[in-house]
Formats: C-alpha cells, structure tokens, sequence
C-alpha cells in the first residue's frame, strides 16, 4: 500500500509535461473508459466509466469484482480477527462493489488535472468461514459458514487525471477514504457428521469467543446440522490506485 501511494504521488510529476498538449484535444471527447491496473495485483477487476458534465464537473461510476478465494492480508486480519478458532487459511472471500461518483477538476479542459472526488460504495462480500471446535474423540473438526456481507459507505477522494497521446486516459488516485456500515449473515446447514450434544457446546463455546472488534458477532448452534452466526458494526476503507483507459 506504500508503495502504492509512493507512486501516487510520482506519476503526475512525470506525465504533467507530456499531457499539457492534450487538452487542446479532449474537448470533445466527453466520456472515459478506464481500467484500475494497481488492483489487479490483489486480484481486484475494477472498471470505471466517468462522463464530463462541463469543464469542472463530471459523474461516474465503478465497477469492481474480486473472484471468491484465498484471504487476501492474512497478517491484517489476524491482528483483527482474536481467535484461533476461525481458520484464516481456509477463509474464502469475494466480493462485487458499485461506486459512484462526482468529481470536480481544477486543471484546464475537460477532466483534466488535480481533482476532488466525493463517492459511494455499496459492496456485497461473499465469505466462507470456518470455525473450528473439539469433536467428541478429541481431535480438531471445522464447520464451513457461508453467508454475505452487505456495506454501504461514502467518502471523499483526492487525485489526478491527465489525457495522454489524445485519447489515453492517466487517472491516478492519489488518497481517499469511506466511512459507513455493514451487517451480514452465514449459514452452515446438513454439517455432516451431526453434532453431537457435547460438540455443539464445544462449536458455540467458540462462537462465542470471536472477537472481531468493531464488529458486533453473535452466533447461535440451532441443533446437530444447523449452526448461524450474524455481524453487524462499522465499515470504512482507504482508496488509492492507477488507472489507465481510454477517451471518446
């Protein structure tokens, strides 16, 4: 994420000079199509389309999807996550988020130079948890959670955007964050083998000691083949990256 943000920050020094030509040449070219390159890293597909409204103003909107599977910062939600009964290396996470946005510019044509971005996000996670317990024998079993997570949150946003060789879009986000809230709910239905009364103690025995801080968890084992578990809490985020794209 430094490394990101370092970068951020470098990019427009770089390209300034080479994009002053260009916005001799944007001024009808109205709408942008643009890909998110940094996120592809964190197997993150991000696709924003942004249309200019006049010279300062202009709305747009994202698209972002993230392919179920293995936990991205692993270490970070270990930190977050204060229970060895939630097996992190079998944590699966995906997720589709929308984002839409207004974005007024500062330089000179049309979305072009620094700008201040004010968006909303509404993200849907789908998660696989698994909560470990002690079976009756004594050894480790797991039971796999599957539920979604919903978020809704808004923010403000700082970057800029340059028009390179006419028709190629530079939009580089330098900082921003969101703020808002969230609530979800996993299943785990037919566990297999059954539980037994003494593993259905041990499994909400666990439950109960989730501690997952800002986040409200609450769980409950319903009989030997159903088990829920509900959270809710505060949501916010960081957004920064590098797009590039196309003008037309």
């Amino acid at each position: 994420m430094k490394k990101t943000i370092f970068l951020c920050f470098l990019l427009p020094c770089y390209f300034s000079a080479s994009a002053q030509d260009s916005t001799r040449n944007d001024v009808k070219k109205l709408n942008d199509v643009k890909l998110n390159v940094s996120s592809l890293f964190v197997r993150n597909y991000n696709l924003t389309y942004e249309r200019g409204l006049s010279h300062r103003l202009s709305v747009g909107l994202g698209v972002r999807y993230m392919p179920k599977g293995d936990l991205p910062f692993k270490k970070q939600f270990r930190k977050s996550i204060k229970s060895d009964k939630v097996n992190l290396d079998d944590f699966q996470l995906g997720n589709v988020a929308v984002t839409p946005e207004c974005r007024i510019y500062m330089g000179k044509g049309y979305m072009h130079g620094f700008y201040v971005s004010v968006y909303g996000r509404y993200t849907n996670f789908d998660v696989t948890a698994p909560i470990q317990f002690t079976s009756s024998d004594g050894t480790t079993r797991q039971v796999l959670f599957d539920g979604k997570v919903h978020s809704f949150s808004g923010g403000i946003m700082f970057g800029v955007q340059y028009t390179l060789w006419k028709i190629v879009v530079l939009d580089v986000m330098i900082i921003g964050g969101h703020y808002g809230g969230c609530n979800g709910s996993f299943n785990a239905d037919n566990i297999n083998p059954p539980l037994t009364a003494e593993e259905q103690q041990s499994l909400q025995q666990n439950i109960n000691d989730i501690n997952a801080k800002p986040f409200h968890i609450t769980g409950q084992v319903l009989s030997s083949t159903q088990a829920v578990i509900k959270a809710s809490g505060p949501w916010g985020g960081i957004r920064s990256g590098i797009n590039l794209g196309i003008r037309f």
